[in-house]
């Protein structure tokens, strides 16, 4: 009985130890937002701007996490603001850092956002009117045109130099085969 006992109890101890399942490891929703992200910043890296731009958009859709959320934001405005205007890139773009700014006041993002924000709104601003510019203009335009005819007098000059200097070394080779 006691044998039987002890071959139970190491059979019981060997089988409890062994698994066949992989240990459970739970990842936390920031942790999987923090490897999102990571992803998209990869994909830019790698020049993949389509599926980083829809991975940042993921991103930004679900419910925010500090430090990841408005990171996605302003990398995502980026994004949208190297897309077309006629696709309203430029559009999407400030409404996207304006959201960074109202959702995530303290990030150091929306005070990046906040700077890319007054460029994009001078850059917006109308001219402003200069009754010098067009005579200004008219006079880069001549001396651009100058500096043209210049420039190519200059390449005239340094083609006939390198056929000039092609002829004597033809002639230098050929004195050499001589005085041998």
């Amino acid at each position: 009985m006691k044998r039987i006992s002890t071959i139970l109890l190491l059979l019981a101890l060997a089988l409890g130890c062994a698994t066949t399942r992989p240990p459970v490891t739970r990842i936390s929703y920031t942790e999987r937002q923090e490897g999102r992200l990571d992803a998209a910043v990869h994909l830019i890296e790698m020049g993949d701007s389509t599926r980083a731009t829809n991975l940042l958009r993921s991103i930004c859709a679900d419910p925010g996490v500090v430090g990841v959320t408005d990171e996605a934001l302003f990398r995502l405005s980026i994004l949208q603001l190297r897309s077309r205007p006629q696709t309203g890139g430029p559009q999407q773009c400030r409404e996207t850092l304006e959201r960074l700014q109202r959702e995530y006041p303290e990030s150091s993002w929306a005070k990046m956002a906040s700077t890319l924000l007054e460029v994009l709104s001078a850059k917006n601003e109308p001219p402003r009117a200069d009754p010098d510019l067009e005579s200004r203009n008219l006079i880069l335009i001549r001396e651009n045109e100058r500096l043209t005819r210049d420039v190519d007098a200059l390449r005239m000059e340094v083609r006939e130099l390198r056929e000039k200097l092609e002829k004597l070394k033809h002639l230098d080779l050929e004195l050499e085969d001589e005085s041998r």
